[in-house]
């Protein structure tokens, strides 16, 4: 199948008077494949050139992917998100501009989340499987902010829906509101409100800040769609019945996990040392390594790493990078799924989300992983 879009990326460099955009795809010709860039001033006429004289095979096209990624990030680029610019701050790993320290959530076992989906005192919601994000925006400031209350940035839609957004309650436009979300490709998620206009919503309880934003969203939804298509509100699930029949679709698809919350719950930024108000599920590990580079020899694989208690590095195993993710550099952090970790070995059945920008160095302990498993008599003779 010729034309076959394998990878894309879209690019802007903004520093000082530069204001370009670069676009790299990756298409394949017959059984081979051609890597096409364009590049022109936005708004502007675009240059399009070819790195492949001749098409070439998956893994050479990759590499060559890879290395003008790489060296347009280097060269003060950053990744577009969404299908058209990304909303101010311009992405970074500054604080500067944070405002907002979120509330996190403690894991549970298969056992306690069936406990709670025949508690009526806690709710339950889909997981969503994206980039945790946080806004505060008006009309003239706009504010944006990821797990770990650094500045980042969020497609331009996106905002343009919250800024569109009308209540019966506050009487016409939003001038002001602050929520909580996940950002999955080009839609945020929902999950949580914490002021709207004059009125601070964080001492309230959860099924009323749940209902609020569920009510907002979909009312202006309802009515418009079109714009409001960039924003989502999550779903929140009451009463066994609810609860049991979603967790199962929930699981079925393959999906990352749940969320409990009790009903009375006001918002509490941070961590518990244990248990709390808000509780996570996970259908399928995840953690957050250490890239320690390539695996060699042209493959699309990196090795992985996690900090000990003493603070040295322990291998624990590679991880195959998807061929629309570019290949992450030595000493990026990543994050990864997988069923468990052997004691003392290798992530088993890892999977590449991607790298993160929103977790330090220190994260990337053995501690986060939760589920060790011992290896049987069979395994190890098999190692042998």
């Amino acid at each position: 199948m010729n034309n076959q879009t394998v990878a894309q990326v879209r690019l802007h460099n903004n520093t000082g008077n530069s204001d370009k955009i670069y676009e790299c795809v990756v298409v394949r010709s017959g059984d081979l494949y051609l890597v096409n860039t364009q590049n022109g001033r936005r708004g502007g006429s675009m240059t399009p050139r070819t790195k492949t004289k001749e098409p070439v095979s998956l893994e050479a096209a990759m590499s060559i992917y890879d290395k003008l990624l790489r060296e347009k990030l280097a060269d003060n680029y950053y990744v577009l998100e969404g299908d058209n610019t990304v909303a101010a701050p311009a992405a970074s790993n500054d604080p500067t501009g944070a405002f907002h320290q979120p509330q996190l959530l403690n894991d549970i076992d298969r056992d306690a989340a069936m406990a709670l989906i025949e508690d009526d005192e806690w709710v339950m919601e889909e997981k969503m499987d994206g980039k945790r994000i946080a806004t505060a925006i008006s009309a003239s400031d706009i504010r944006i902010s990821n797990k770990s209350a650094r500045a980042c940035s969020i497609p331009a839609p996106i905002v343009t829906a919250i800024q569109s957004l009308t209540s019966v309650e506050y009487v016409g436009p939003v001038l002001y509101i602050e929520t909580d979300g996940e950002l999955i490709g080009d839609k945020y998620h929902v999950f949580d409100i914490f002021a709207i206009d004059g009125a601070d919503l964080r001492h309230l309880p959860y099924e009323t800040r749940a209902a609020h934003y569920a009510k907002l969203i979909g009312r202006n939804k309802a009515l418009a769609g079109g714009v409001f298509d960039a924003i989502e509100a999550v779903e929140t699930f009451y009463g066994t019945a609810a609860k049991r029949s979603a967790f199962e679709r929930v699981e079925g698809r393959n999906g990352e996990g749940v969320v409990f919350k009790r009903r009375d719950m006001v918002y509490a930024p941070g961590r518990p040392n244990s248990g709390g108000p808000a509780l996570k599920f996970k259908f399928r590990a995840s953690s957050t390594a250490i890239c320690l580079g390539d695996t060699g020899g042209g493959k699309r694989s990196i090795r992985l790493g996690m900090l000990s208690s003493d603070g040295g590095v322990v291998y624990v195993g590679n991880v195959t990078v998807p061929p629309n993710q570019p290949i992450p550099k030595s000493d990026d952090l990543v994050e990864v799924l997988y069923l468990y970790r052997y004691e003392d070995g290798c992530l088993f059945q890892p999977v590449l989300k991607g790298v993160r920008d929103d977790q330090t160095r220190e994260d990337c302990t053995l501690a986060q992983v939760k589920r060790i498993k011992l290896k049987t008599d069979s395994e190890m003779d098999d190692e042998k």
